[in-house]
């Protein structure tokens, strides 16, 4: 096998060194082992890329946590992935000038949300984007048709999460919206 040209001239230059690679510490003087972070994933979603390196953590709403923090409106949409509510929102019909609350629980925090674009709950069954402390939560649905029947019926969704510090993930689940 012939290797290119501009494989073999870094090769001849280390082989005709005689000073060792300072980028390559000896075996017996590395002290600490070399870690390579593996990103946390779940089966619902991508893990979280850029950033800081620290993990977007959604945590699933509690009855309680939604008892701690009630939202107004008429009608309301939730995102989830698997049994896992993830985000709620609600807003009230015909609100042209109104923006619809929403709530997601980042770790054990819960974080307020309010959604970008006036509506009410009108701008929210196919999709809505919110805004909260240093993150964007993007609600994208990824079909026209409904999973089910029925007068509130559930679409595939996708949740995109974007922290303030370019940190990205997204969340594959369903969007409800309804009574």
């Amino acid at each position: 096998m012939r290797l290119p040209l501009i494989l073999l001239t870094p090769l001849a230059l280390l082989a005709c060194s005689d000073q060792p690679d300072a980028s390559v510490a000896p075996a017996a003087e590395q002290t600490e082992p070399v870690l390579t972070p593996t990103p946390a994933t779940s089966a619902s979603g991508s893990a979280t890329t850029g950033g800081d390196g620290s993990q977007i953590r959604l945590t699933a709403l509690t009855a309680a946590d939604r008892a701690a923090h009630p939202l107004e409106g008429e009608l309301g949409c939730s995102f989830a992935a698997g049994e896992d509510v993830l985000l709620v929102a609600m807003g009230n019909v015909a609100d042209e000038d109104g923006r619809a609350q929403g709530l997601a629980k980042i770790g054990d925090d819960l974080e307020p949300l309010v959604a970008q674009e006036a509506g009410g709950f009108d701008g929210l069954p196919d999709g809505a984007m919110f805004s909260g402390k240093g993150m964007t939560f993007t609600v994208t649905r990824s079909s026209d048709t409904p999973l089910a029947g029925g007068e509130s019926p559930p679409y595939p969704a996708e949740l995109l999460l974007q922290r303030a510090d370019g940190a990205e993930r997204t969340i594959v689940g369903l969007w409800t919206c309804g009574p």
